[in-house]
């Protein structure tokens, strides 16, 4: 081995040498502004009094009780009538499915927004004769943290099984039947963001939801694209 060759070796060592103090450095110094473990945070507006407030409690603590990687929000906001502002559209909407889907997922959004909500956001319409549920999520929680169109169906489906159920029952009944749901969707969400995103989790599911049969006509899914917060 020549000079110069012996200097290229030596170099091309020095540089690897470097190269991996840096990445070390980086990956040290990562670990050590990573943010801690982080309580869930459960915020239920119940305007509509669908729960009992033990109810409530016990969902915050259940929720409170598991820790996340990062800040996590999960809201329900429960109305029983529509605002004076948005009758007329109803009006209009309320006799076409779509159409009134469409309706509580506009204003779900436009509440999540509204209010700076960020992860989970669930809107429960119930007037004490039709019932009505939507879900939105943040960038963060539909897309790196996974929660799908079809975790959005699945806890809209558990919490109007609980609507369902409270249907014509005394008060205390009702809202013991819908406090039973409440828990079931906060332990739902709470494993779904906590579960690590599974590889093609997200790809998977929007590629279920583009199978639909040629030429019908999609329904309002649940979960109505990102909100930008």
């Amino acid at each position: 081995m020549n000079w110069r060759q012996n200097l290229r070796h030596r170099l091309s060592r020095h540089i690897l040498t470097v190269t991996t103090r840096i990445g070390v450095l980086l990956l040290l110094t990562q670990a050590a502004t990573a943010a801690p473990p982080a309580p869930g945070i459960l915020n239920v507006r119940d305007d509509a009094k669908l729960f009992t407030a033990k109810g409530v409690a016990a969902a915050q603590s259940q929720f409170e009780k598991t820790t996340f990687p990062q800040s996590t929000h999960l809201t329900f906001a429960t109305v029983q009538a529509i605002p004076a502002e948005k009758q007329a559209e109803f009006d209009k909407a309320v006799k076409n499915s779509l159409s009134r889907g469409q309706f509580f997922d506009a204003w779900a959004r436009e509440l999540a927004k509204k209010d700076q909500e960020t992860g989970v956001f669930v809107l429960m319409f119930d007037d004490g004769k039709r019932f009505i549920t939507r879900v939105v999520a943040d960038r963060l929680s539909s897309g790196a943290r996974g929660f799908t169109s079809a975790d959005a169906q699945t806890l809209t489906q558990t919490l109007n099984a609980g609507s369902q159920a409270a249907l014509n029952k005394p008060t205390e009944e009702a809202q013991s039947l819908r406090d039973e749901a409440l828990l079931k969707a906060v332990d739902f969400v709470a494993q779904q963001l906590l579960a690590a995103p599974q590889s093609g989790k997200v790809a998977q599911s929007n590629k279920a939801q583009n199978a639909a049969e040629p030429g019908k006509a999609a329904q309002a899914s649940p979960l109505m694209g990102w909100l930008c917060m």
